[in-house]
Formats: C-alpha cells, structure tokens, sequence
C-alpha cells in the first residue's frame, strides 16, 4: 500500500510503471541453472530448512524429509552442512 501510495505522489505521468513502484528487474543479466543446479539448490534448502525447523536434530529432520538419518547424513556431508 506504501508503494502504491507513494508511486502516485512520485509518479510524473498519468500511468504507474514497475519502475514507480520499485518493482523493476534488477538486473537483467541472470545467470541460467542447469537442471541439476536447480535440483541440487533446492535439497541443499529444504535440508537446512528442516534443520532450522528440528533445531539441528537429524532424527526429527529426516522424519520431516521422508529420508532415513543414514540418507539425510549424506546430505549433509554432500552439501558441506553445519549442523
């Protein structure tokens, strides 16, 4: 609402752009992930998610995840967790 707002007050034409509103890309020379990239990504996340969420406790994280603790285990040392 504060955007809205304040692009209206800012705007210096009858129509309001991305650009008002802050919502311009910011940059548009994004580098592409191969599947494998993006695969990898997101175990890596929802692995240190489920770790936050369990308070590092693997047993509870691995139930959470569907995997067994030998499985999350190796994730963990794939991916170079802390725990």
């Amino acid at each position: 609402m504060n955007r809205v707002q304040s692009a209206v007050l800012m705007s210096e034409c009858r129509i309001i752009t991305t650009h008002d509103l802050g919502l311009e890309r910011r940059s548009t020379d994004r580098r592409v992930f191969t599947l494998e990239e993006a695969r990898s990504a997101a175990e890596r996340n929802a692995v240190i998610a489920a770790l936050k969420r369990a308070r590092n406790t693997v047993t509870q994280a691995a139930q959470e995840l569907g995997v067994s603790r030998a499985t999350l285990y190796r994730i963990i040392e794939k991916y170079h967790i802390q725990t």
